[in-house]
């Protein structure tokens, strides 16, 4: 048997000569049918260390000191990467963020709340990362990329085609966003160029936000978030 990595399972072919099927001993045919079993067991345990590897594979995780019980600074998580098995280590920061003067997409939720006034209702969920091409979410193939190009800078964002569809846009445009941290001069706004659309669903909690739907995430630069957060 051929799989999908071009590699053949030992013993996974079987050729069976008989020439008269009225006097096939029994004992035979219980033979054959231990070794379909086998073949069957030895082939579902492979299926399942590739599974295993596929998930570590793609596989993400944060770590957190054991002292402050918070995660480490980022200047303190670079010491990972001289580690011999670390290939790269990404920074990633999520957070909610406000769409103006744009709609969100709407869709069924599991969790419903009255205690989330306008502003929350146009929540979109934002990924602040430094490679969106080696993101879990694009690695995966939970989302891909449909037009532009990855980010490669500051001031960019990726947005789904959904909200794309639902506000007339497309590579080039410029999308302008807030923060919810509400300052006598009002929340931070900053408008970003568009350079990739992507599609996809990843698995989504729901808490009652817009922000919860895949079609109302979006990717922008690491280095973005200190400057719209805070």
């Amino acid at each position: 048997m051929e799989v999908e990595d071009g590699s053949l399972t030992t013993g996974s072919c079987l050729y069976f000569s008989q020439k008269n099927a009225e006097y096939y001993p029994f004992s035979h045919f219980v033979f054959d049918i231990i070794l379909l079993v086998f073949l069957f067991l030895s082939y579902a345990s492979w299926w399942r260390n590739e599974s295993t590897n596929q998930e570590v594979k793609w596989g993400k995780f944060a770590l957190v000191s054991k002292e402050r019980g918070s995660a480490f600074s980022w200047k303190e998580g670079e010491k990972i990467s001289h580690l011999s098995d670390v290939m790269t280590t990404i920074p990633e920061y999520i957070s909610p963020v406000r769409l103006i003067d744009k709609k969100i997409v709407t869709g069924k939720q599991t969790v419903e709340r009255d205690d989330l006034d306008n502003e929350a209702n146009q929540a979109l969920g934002a990924t602040f990362t430094k490679e969106t091409g080696q993101s879990v979410d694009f690695r995966s193939g939970a989302f891909q990329l449909l037009k532009g190009k990855h980010l490669s800078a500051k001031g960019q964002i990726m947005i789904h085609e959904s909200l794309v569809r639902k506000n007339k846009l497309s590579v080039g445009d410029k999308l302008t966003l807030s923060n919810f941290q509400m300052t006598e001069s009002g929340a931070k706004e900053m408008t970003f160029d568009i350079v990739g659309i992507f599609s996809g669903k990843k698995e989504e909690t729901f808490t009652g936000m817009s922000s919860d739907l895949s079609e109302n995430q979006v990717f922008l630069h690491y280095e973005d978030a200190s400057q719209l957060l805070i």
